[in-house]
């Protein structure tokens, strides 16, 4: 095996916990409000993530956030501060209008009346609550020192809006372990187009030959980095199973990529 001269990194489930961060704010969000009214929060919550992926599908935006990966738990907090073009723009005006409706729909879901106030109070306490919880796995520190040490390009490749990937990367404290950030939303190419990983590699002055990949979905990270003559970690953090189609190396977790990489053969 050629030595690696650049690690490419999903973030999302990857580097970060992204479900357990919106999990833990919904849950916080939704505390009061369920005391109160004497529902149960697991159930509002999961009428939340109902109600955003109805509305999200049916919204102006879809086809756009749905190239580039930005999901409807996304758009919930998103401020899609960054970037004038007609998509984004869009998006910055249609969200605090999706976000009251969401919460709206799912308050009905669970037999509540639908407040217009208390919707908007919803709306705003979750993009708090989720804007300051963005929570690394336990490994992904020390994975990121030790592939450092190693002297590889580490490069993090994700799908999402601009601003709100550049967000989570500085809040989660990541940003000082990476030589270059690559968002499908900054350059208009998302996982799995190859063009994506290829950008990546010229940031990195790379050849696809001593470049990996490593991610935890296969249709995105896989198949895309597979694509571009990459090799592939796929992280299968879930016991999902079902080995990837040309995936190289399968992980449970980050701990063990670092030897893989540089020690191993």
């Amino acid at each position: 095996m050629s030595r690696i001269h650049a690690v490419l990194l999903d973030l999302d489930e990857t580097l970060l916990h992204d479900r357990a961060s919106t999990d833990a704010a919904l849950l916080t969000t939704t505390a009061d409000c369920c005391a109160r009214r004497g529902v149960d929060p697991l159930r509002l919550a999961g009428a939340v993530r109902g109600a955003a992926d109805d509305l999200w599908v049916a919204g102006p935006g879809y086809e756009h956030c749905r190239r580039l990966g930005i999901s409807a738990m996304e758009g919930m907090w998103a401020a899609f501060a960054l970037g004038e073009d007609a998509d984004t723009a869009g998006l910055r005006e249609f969200c605090p209008r999706y976000r009251r409706a969401v919460w709206g729909r799912a308050l009905e879901a669970v037999g509540q009346v639908p407040d217009r106030d208390l919707c908007a109070l919803l709306a705003e306490r979750f993009v708090w609550e989720r804007a300051s919880r963005q929570i690394p796995f336990a490994e992904t520190l020390p994975t990121l020192v030790a592939l450092r040490a190693a002297g590889a390009a580490i490069c993090v490749v994700t799908n999402g809006d601009r601003d709100l990937q550049r967000r989570k990367v500085s809040d989660s404290g990541l940003l000082p372990f990476l030589d270059h950030l690559v968002i499908s939303g900054e350059i208009g190419i998302g996982k799995p187009e190859p063009g994506i990983f290829e950008y990546a590699l010229a940031r990195c002055h790379a050849a696809p030959g001593v470049a990996v990949m490593v991610g935890d979905s296969a249709g995105r990270d896989v198949a895309g980095a597979v694509a571009a003559g990459v090799r592939a970690v796929w992280l299968d953090r879930f016991g999902a199973g079902n080995r990837p189609d040309g995936v190289w190396r399968v992980l449970p977790d980050l701990r063990r990529l670092p030897q893989i990489l540089f020690e191993e053969g």
